[in-house]
Formats: C-alpha cells, structure tokens, sequence
C-alpha cells in the first residue's frame, strides 16, 4: 500500500511541477482523466482518488497545504455494467486480429480456460503440465506488477485447469519465443520461470496489456468490452456445451449456485 501510495504521488505531481502546495482543482481532474485514458476501471479510479482525499485532509491538518483541492472535485462513481461478452465469431475474430501481438498468449488463455488477468500474468513453466494437458494457478501478479501472491487454495489443492490442444500449442511456441529471448539477452535477462514477461524476463505491466488489448479492439467491428468480460465470455461459451460444475471449477468460485445466477437469469 505503501508503494503504490508513493506512485500515485509521484505521478501527481508531475501534473503541477513538483510541489504539493500548488496542487488545484485542474491538476486533480487531469490526473483523474488520465487515469481513465490508461484504462483503469471505475472502482479503481475510486479507490485512488480516495487515497489522494484522504491524504491531502491530512496535508492540510498538519499545515503543509492550505485547503484540498479535491474537495471541489466531483467524486469519481462506480457505475453498474452489465457483463458484455462475445459470441464465437466475435471470439474468433478478436483471436485472429491479435495473433501477431504479444499479448496473444494471455488472450488465448483468457479465452480458454478462464482464468482471471492477475493469475494468468502470475502463470509460470513449472504450473503446465504439457503431459497431462492442464495447469495449476498457483500465482497471481499484483495489480500493480510489482509482486505476486498465492493462488487461492482448495481443500482439494491449487485449481487446476484443463488446456486444449491449441491452446497447448500455443504454449509450446510462447516457451520457444521466450528461451530465444534468453539467449539473445544473455546475462540481462532474469529467468523468474514467468510465461508471461518482458524480452528481459520480467513480470509485464498490467496496464500495458490492457492498452494493447483496447488497441486490438479498437481495429475491428467489436463490442467494446473489458479485459474482465473475457473471462464471463469463457464462460458464456462453456455453458452452450458443458454442465455448470465445470464451468463453476474453471472459474474458481467457490460455490456453483453463484455462477447460476449470473449465467441462468429468469
């Protein structure tokens, strides 16, 4: 919390030249739309500006500012959005237009197993199991892309997902693409195991993927959706031709009821 306090006032002050006593209204608000323009969720713009409130309150209590600008800022709102999600030609196309990015991997995976951004971004080497043609979420990278935590874990153990022969192809080449990626950086390259990293080995930022998914979207006919909905398009997929029990296991919740609910509407 600490961190992205720090990066959140770092990047705010560069919006008014570096001292906190000359923040106004305008430098809040154009921090605040350029949250939005790097495609940040409502809730999260929230969760931000909030921090930011309740830290100039603070400023000004203990006379480092004179009064909070943010107060004469309308309160960023969490607006309430219908999951949208495509249909199989739409999946395809979305596929087929962002087959030579290389964010591909992480797209093909959304779409096919499910998995939320944060665990596929967390996946590593060691959780495929190519001879058994599945995987294990283990871990999931931080908002922020700066650290990893544990996958939730089951009485059962670590959720394992099932992976179709594409799909398992397509994770043969990526793991080929990255051992070049080794070779031709050398001794720069840190091997953190990751599927998912730069041309050095590191953990991507998240928001970089975001921007070239919206990008990709953007080229084509498609609803506009967020990264998010591929994960409800998975599923919304899997329910024309599976039962709710694996749908509910691919997904990792914890009780299939949930899922009902939000798939199965009167």
């Amino acid at each position: 919390m600490i961190e992205l306090m720090k990066e959140i006032f770092y990047k705010l002050k560069s919006f008014q030249g570096g001292s906190y006593s000359t923040l106004s209204s305008i430098h809040i608000q154009s921090f605040i739309d350029e949250l939005r323009k790097n495609c940040l969720s409502d809730s999260t713009i929230k969760r931000i500006f909030n921090v930011v409130h309740a830290s100039l309150n603070h400023a000004v209590q203990i006379e480092v500012i004179k009064k909070n600008p943010t107060n004469h800022i309308e309160k960023p709102k969490v607006s309430f959005k219908e999951n949208v999600i495509w249909n199989l030609n739409e999946v395809s196309l979305f596929l087929k237009t962002s087959q030579n990015s290389p964010y591909y991997i992480v797209f093909l995976l959304a779409l096919t197993t499910g998995m939320r951004q944060g665990e596929i971004l967390g996946l590593r080497w060691k959780d495929i199991d190519f001879e058994n043609e599945c995987l294990y979420v283990r871990k999931t990278l931080t908002h922020d892309g700066k650290g990893f935590k544990d996958g939730l874990k089951s009485k059962a153990g670590y959720r394992s997902i099932g992976l179709d022969t594409h799909t398992l192809n397509a994770l043969e080449s990526k793991r080929n693409k990255n051992k070049v990626k080794k070779l031709e950086n050398g001794s720069l390259y840190v091997d953190c195991d990751l599927v998912i990293c730069t041309t050095k080995g590191a953990p991507i930022n998240p928001r970089n993927l975001l921007r070239a998914f919206h990008n990709i979207i953007s080229k084509t006919s498609l609803t506009k959706i967020r990264f998010h909905d591929l994960r409800h398009t998975h599923a919304s997929l899997m329910q024309q031709g599976e039962n709710i029990k694996l749908i509910s296991e691919r997904l990792g919740h914890e009780a299939s009821n949930r899922l009902a609910k939000q798939f199965f509407k009167q």
